[in-house]
């Protein structure tokens, strides 16, 4: 139902008044309060009616319009600046609005809100605000307060409502609400001209929030301008603190939104002069911190170990958990490049704990990610799958696309290890598609290999090459020097087990010349396949050579072990010795099962069949191929594509064991 009745008002803008449907859901959306003050508001809804006021413009040559803007994000700007007119005519609207909802019997008249348990019902947006600040206004929600200050012209206490609301939101990781309450609060400092009762660290703070808010919703352009005004005024100060915290900050939009490191580090050698200079040890450290960020994704462990180092000896010195945080989370990654599991998990428990202590739950949530695969590289994969679980859920409800990417393709991994294939599948396709939107390279190689794994593992070998083809391809466009062997060793393993055993000693060879450094672990877990790859190419004192440094190297990791055992068998096998092999095969199968690897059980079964019927022990030949087949069904049984459990059964190493049954 609509009136036009003030339409048509001589030279001043006219006015349709309209009432909108106010159905249960519809109004809980749009009330402007929380918790309390939100059910207070619903409970008076049968008693509750609505108008709009909607300004006729467009029509007077006074009038400029408005304009729409598209940043390099895709974000929209709109910008539609209010001349005298239209702000006459939406103060008689308003007016209008009251006047007729007073006629018709009501007790009160609120502008665009909820009164919130004041004592009295207020008639006019200043009473509404005082109202809202005396003391017994408990139930009232600071975006409240910041709206009705707004609304009453009070800009100086909406600006301070605005700030202290987004900080209340960015604690509840609702990032999205808390940018229109730093975007409110930014605006109202412009307006009045940036006022002497805001001070530096106020403004200091805005910057920083809304920056942050930016880059948790990755709009990164955003971000970008954030920081450089806060650079700019940082500057126009001559504050020098702020200075390098600007410039770390927009360091952090080049590594992690624009995928640029190198630009990062241009950055941060800047703030790193300023912290010398200034002798600030704070952002020293911050600065050193970022600087073991940037260079760990230009895949420089050794140098990402250096800086990760200096930053944690300053943190630690000054006592900072925050910082301290920080700096132990970064050493973990740094540490993961280097392939050091124990140390890994030990840095990021420290720091996960430090970030929970804090509330800081999207950083505490990354050093969950960390813990969780270090515990599938060191045999625990039902722990890292509940690891892994928990920040799943967090990162898919604070709606952070990178949390989830980065915790989906470390899913798919521990639900392999566990012969959950199904939902392995699809989480690595999602993650691979996460991986992309987000566009870290990193990200996308460790998604692609992890699909061409469960790929491969489902005998899916055309996607398995496809697959792992891409991720190699993507390792040298990018630089991403971290991960080739673990692509290598996959094809490998893909050849090997298609039968190709030439393609496979091609990639063993490629594989074992990749890795450098003595004390580095492999990433894949398919190092028997690189061994009889070897052996079969007349590259036995290669295989033996790598065997045997594997053995040194690999200390109590139960994880690694059973491939370890599982070439050990092969060398003895091609050695002629069947009793060893064995052996070694019995022991890789027990604790296969006490770890919880049927996909690794199977096979170590079919194997020991084929042993034992060379041996001529019929009767255990047959009792490791029927456990073996056992398995390959139930495997078989946990995906719902029908396509890939034909496909798997099919695979001639599986009907070679269900036929052996």
């Amino acid at each position: 139902v609509g009136s036009r009745h003030f339409a048509e008002r001589g030279s001043r803008m006219g006015y349709f008044i309209e009432t909108p449907p106010v159905h249960p859901m519809l109004a809980a959306l749009s009330i402007p309060a929380f918790g309390a003050v939100h059910r207070s508001f619903m409970e008076r809804l049968s008693r509750t009616s609505a108008l709009i006021g909607l300004t006729i413009d467009g029509f007077s040559k006074e009038e400029r319009g408005g304009t729409v803007k598209i940043d390099r994000s895709g974000r929209r700007h709109f910008s539609y600046p209010l001349a005298e007119r239209n702000r006459e005519a939406i103060v008689e609207a308003t007016k209008t609005m009251a006047r007729i909802q007073l006629a018709a019997g009501a007790l009160a008249v609120v502008r665009g809100g909820v009164w919130a348990g004041a004592q009295k019902p207020p008639h006019s947006p200043r009473d509404a605000a005082r109202n809202l600040r005396r003391p017994r206004a408990a139930a009232a929600s600071t975006a409240e307060l910041a709206y009705h200050d707004l609304n009453a012209g009070l800009l100086a206490e909406a600006y301070q409502y605005s700030l202290v609301a987004g900080n209340e939101a960015m604690r509840l990781f609702a990032a999205r609400v808390a940018i229109t309450h730093f975007e409110t609060a930014w605006q109202l400092a412009e307006q009045m001209g940036w006022p002497d009762a805001i001070s530096g660290a106020d403004r200091q703070g805005l910057y920083a929030s809304l920056g942050r808010a930016y880059e948790l919703t990755e709009a990164w352009v955003e971000a970008q301008e954030t920081y450089q005004a806060m650079i700019a005024y940082a500057d126009a100060i001559g504050a020098a603190a702020m200075h390098c915290l600007g410039l770390n900050r927009l360091a952090t939009v080049y590594n992690n939104g624009f995928k640029d490191p190198r630009r990062a580090i241009a950055l941060l050698e800047q703030a790193l002069k300023v912290a010398e200079q200034s002798g600030d040890q704070r952002g020293l450290a911050e600065t050193e911190w970022n600087l073991s960020v940037a260079t760990r994704m230009l895949h420089n462990p050794d140098l990402a170990r250096q800086h990760g180092e200096q930053a944690l000896a300053i943190a630690r010195q000054m006592g900072h958990p925050q910082l301290l945080a920080r700096c132990l989370n970064s050493l973990a990654y740094v540490h993961f490049l280097l392939r050091q599991w124990d140390t890994v998990e030990a840095y990021a428990k420290e720091a996960r704990d430090l970030y929970a202590a804090a509330g800081d739950g999207v950083l505490e949530a990354d050093s969950q990610r960390v813990i969780g695969w270090s515990q599938i590289y060191t045999g625990r994969p039902r722990a890292g799958l509940a690891t892994l679980q928990e920040t799943f859920t967090f990162s898919r409800q604070i709606e952070n696309l990178w949390g989830q990417a980065e915790c989906a393709w470390r899913l798919a991994c521990a639900l392999t290890e566990l012969g959950r294939y199904g939902e392995a599948i699809e989480l690595a396709r999602q993650a691979v598609k996460q991986a992309r939107v987000v566009g870290q390279p990193p990200m996308i190689m460790m998604a692609l290999l992890t699909l061409g794994t469960v790929q491969r593992t489902l005998m899916a070998f055309d996607a398995a090459r496809v697959t792992l083809l891409e991720a190699l391809e993507k390792s040298a466009e990018k630089s991403l020097t971290g991960y080739r062997d673990w692509a290598l060793a996959e094809l490998c393993a893909l050849r090997a087990s298609s039968g190709n055993w030439g393609q496979a000693q091609v990639y063993a060879r490629q594989t074992l010349q990749f890795v450098q450094d003595e004390s580095l672990m492999p990433l894949s877990f398919s190092g028997w396949y690189l061994t009889e790859a070897l052996l079969r190419g007349g590259d036995g004192n290669l295989a033996r050579a790598e065997v045997e440094r594997l053995g040194k190297i690999m200390g109590s990791n139960r994880r690694f072990r059973i491939p370890w055992l599982r070439s050990l068998a092969g060398l003895a096998q091609w050695d002629g010795e069947p009793e060893q092999a064995i052996t070694h095969l019995q022991s890789a199968a027990a604790l296969a099962r006490e770890i919880g690897l049927p996909g690794e059980e199977w096979q170590i079964l079919g194997a020991l069949g084929e042993l034992y019927a060379d041996q001529g022990d019929h009767a255990e030949a047959q009792r490791a191929h029927d456990a073996s087949a056992a398995i390959l069904l139930e495997l078989a049984d946990s995906t719902d594509e029908q396509h890939l459990c034909a496909g798997f059964l099919a695979a001639d190493a599986v009907r070679h064991i269900l036929d052996a049954d």
